[in-house]
């Protein structure tokens, strides 16, 4: 019988080595009781198939069990079943040993796996991979059979650019790292796997380049990754909190792109990646204050225009979270400040109001919210247009019925204009966070209270590091060598090359 398998192994080549995955080892039963507790752990699962025949000339019982469309029927039958067919009947005929190696000859599938753990080969199963179970032969066979993916590469929709590649990672991590070796073809592009969550078993890619990437960045977040313990991983988002990267701070601390060249270039500037096998974002690490404020679409344009759009985003931002708070501290107790010709009409636009500033700005700020949040929610030809007639509409209801200011619906229009300036809707998030905070502060302390938010908002983020990287770089420490990526963008005949994180704090 061993014979019988040394053969089989002959065919397909040596076994991968086993799976990471840290799960209670389950022996094998031989054949019927490996074949008995596969049908017992997934029951009557329709999809659950098993196609049993006998080998020619020896009448060895044989099983491959699959789980259908994540594992390819016709596929299992051409490169699984018809070779190991042909390699038994050739095994037997006096001329098998003239023949060339039959791992050349034969092989259609160029991954196989030596099971001796019956846990792993259910996650396996679970994974688009087919299992081989022979009479008399206590170890089981895996060999890739994954179903094509459900869904191509396309072009990019959250993060649009009229210039550069379009294309945009898909649900499926082996499709996403091809898209990135497309765009960094060297042998030092690293990829480490992880198995994450006891019941979805989802696979987790850390990627990085080797001699660019600090090694002690990379080793932290490999720590992080390895200490990761949860029953679900459905999405990359999940890790930005369970890696413990402020899940009560309201600042981002990783990057979530759709873009390949996006991750390839901070790659290239010495930071990691992380794929995450269902997710169509990749997870960048480690990501700083200035970060939010650059799309892909930067590094395709002239450095002159990159850099105004850039300083535009970062004035919206600023509009965005403090004109609210500061029309409520002007209103409620700085009239002195506004010139007198600007006095007499905000007055006049305040009588018959209702509610005192405070309650007013807060409240416009929520109807604003949740009708921004209505129309996101919608399809998107719908949504926009609920959006804008609704505004309209909404708009002038309020002032004609006497309850807000126009000046204030004006300032709740700037900053709202000025959120969507931002470059992704998890900074759009950030800015609503703040806005809050800060209307809190004007309208106690008035300026001083909203300068106070604003210390205490920055002392947070100073506090804040990622992967050993310090969040307000290249300003906090200060970094002359890095601001020729920051708001300026420099020329790329000067771009120094390198990564931009090697010097960890410094």
């Amino acid at each position: 019988m061993d014979n019988l398998w040394d053969k089989i192994i002959g065919l397909f080549g040596e076994a991968d080595p086993a799976n990471n995955n840290q799960q209670p080892e389950i022996r094998m039963r031989g054949y019927k009781g490996n074949l008995a507790f596969l049908r017992e752990t997934f029951g009557n699962a329709h999809d659950f198939c098993v196609r049993e025949f006998r080998l020619g000339g020896d009448g060895h019982k044989v099983s491959v069990v699959y789980i259908n469309h994540l594992a390819d029927p016709s596929r299992i039958a051409e490169e699984v079943i018809m070779p190991m067919a042909s390699f038994i009947n050739m095994a037997e005929s006096p001329q098998a040993k003239s023949r060339p190696p039959l791992a050349k000859q034969l092989l259609s599938s160029s991954d196989l796996k030596e099971i001796t753990d019956l846990k792993q080969a259910e996650t396996l199963l679970l994974d688009g991979w087919a299992l081989i179970l022979i009479e008399g032969l206590n170890p089981v066979l895996a060999v890739v059979a994954h179903a094509s993916p459900g869904r191509a590469v396309s072009t990019a929709e959250t993060e649009t650019t009229i210039f550069g590649p379009k294309q945009a990672f898909v649900e499926t991590s082996a499709i996403n790292l091809a898209l990135l070796r497309q765009k960094i073809k060297t042998s030092k592009l690293k990829v480490e796997a992880f198995t994450m969550g006891t019941k979805t078993t989802t696979k987790v890619l850390l990627i990085y380049i080797d001699e660019i990437a600090p090694d002690n960045m990379v080793d932290e977040a490999r720590e992080r990754l390895s200490q990761v313990e949860v029953d679900e991983l459905m999405d990359s988002s999940y890790l930005e909190s369970l890696m413990g990267f402020g899940s009560l701070s309201p600042f981002p601390q990783a990057l979530y792109t759709e873009r390949p060249d996006r991750v390839a270039g901070n790659l290239l500037e010495g930071r990691v990646a992380i794929l995450v096998d269902g997710s169509p974002e990749a997870l960048v690490l480690p990501v700083g204050f200035a970060d939010l404020f650059q799309v892909a679409g930067d590094y395709y344009g002239r450095s002159l225009s990159v850099t105004l759009v850039r300083a535009l985003r970062v004035l919206a931002f600023f509009l965005a979270t403090t004109l609210p708070a500061l029309y409520a501290a002007l209103v409620s107790f700085n009239y002195e400040i506004l010139p007198t010709d600007l006095t007499i009409p905000v007055a006049s636009f305040r009588t018959g109001i209702p509610f005192p500033p405070a309650i007013e700005v807060f409240l416009m700020l929520l109807i604003v919210d949740i009708l921004q949040e209505g129309a996101t929610r919608l399809p998107t030809k719908v949504g926009q247009t609920v959006g804008v007639v609704g505004g309209f509409v909404l708009g002038q209801a309020i002032i004609q019925a006497g309850l807000v200011s126009p000046l204030l619906l004006i300032a709740i229009a700037i900053s709202l204009i000025g959120s969507f300036a931002m470059p992704n809707y998890r900074v759009i998030g950030l800015v609503r966070i703040l806005r809050y905070a800060l209307l809190l502060g004007g309208s106690v302390l008035s300026g001083v209270g909203i300068m106070a938010v604003w210390v205490a908002i920055i002392i947070h983020m100073a506090s804040i590091e990622v992967l050993g990287v310090p969040y307000l770089r290249p300003l906090a420490p200060l970094r002359m060598a890095s601001m020729g990526d920051f708001i300026y963008r420099r020329p790329y005949i000067n771009k120094p090359t390198g990564s931009k994180d090697n010097e960890q704090g410094t």
